[in-house]
């Protein structure tokens, strides 16, 4: 497996055992179990009771954490996983959900303290193409927007991401529809993902970000080219001219 390295393998007629080694820390094994096991229960021993055909039998996880010996002055921490089941067949599917549980564990560490806000806008589906921009060109430009809109940003790291409205579970965000666009019948939804110290003042600023971009999409304010820059940039064209300039003149 790609995150836990196999040990040792035994059996008896009834049942196989195996230990394997995972990637969590000593300090993470309580959130990996979960209160009482319950995440061990359920989306390792659930997961492989409900995808083996028949009785499953036997099945049994115990997460455990070992000092090793000290070996150049440095004691290292490691944590393993005890397993047991009816035979290797079923051995194989408890290991593959034990892998799974941690990837998504460590997907989740990875993006711990990240809040996310999810604006509901007014824009035409054929626009989002635009509002990326060629090779992401614009997504870029409105990642440097926020950036010097909001003051409250702990970390440089900022996603940005757009898709046609859809319903979406609404947990570990925050959600709210702005007025932009709120004549047009389609709608889009724009995630905005960063690390913050103030979640309101961030959510305030980004709004504001996510206004004047799509304002400016659904206005058609467009720099021209063939890049997709759309809305960044020189920004939109001169509108307005003065008394002796010549319409055929300028950056347009």
């Amino acid at each position: 497996m790609s995150s836990a390295e196999q040990t040792t393998a035994s059996s008896t007629s009834s049942e196989v055992k195996d230990v394997v080694k995972i990637s969590i820390g000593h300090k993470d094994v309580g959130k990996f179990v979960g209160k009482g096991g319950s995440k061990i229960r359920d989306y390792v021993i659930k997961k492989t009771r409900d995808s083996v055909e028949g009785e499953s039998g036997v099945l049994f996880c115990q997460i455990v954490t070992k000092k090793e010996p000290f070996a150049d002055g440095i004691q290292k921490e490691t944590t393993w996983a005890r397993l047991k089941a009816r035979d290797e067949g079923v051995m194989k599917t408890l290991k593959e959900n034990l892998e799974r549980h941690e990837e998504a564990f460590k997907k989740m560490k990875r993006f711990e303290g990240q809040s996310r806000f999810v604006f509901k806008v007014g824009m035409e589906h054929y626009k989002i193409a635009k509002f990326i921009g060629a090779r992401g060109k614009n997504i870029e430009m409105m990642k440097e927007k926020v950036r010097e809109a909001d003051d409250s940003l702990t970390r440089e790291d900022v996603y940005i991401q757009i898709k046609e409205d859809e319903k979406i579970k609404m947990k570990n965000m925050k959600f709210g529809e702005l007025d932009c666009g709120k004549d047009i019948e389609q709608k889009v939804l724009i995630t905005v993902s960063v690390y913050t110290n103030d979640r309101d003042a961030s959510w305030k600023s980004i709004g504001g970000v996510v206004t004047d971009v799509v304002d400016a999409i659904n206005g058609g304010e467009e720099s021209g080219g063939d890049d997709g820059d759309t809305w960044g940039g020189k920004g939109a064209p001169e509108s307005s001219l003065g008394e002796g300039d010549d319409p055929w003149n300028g950056d347009w």
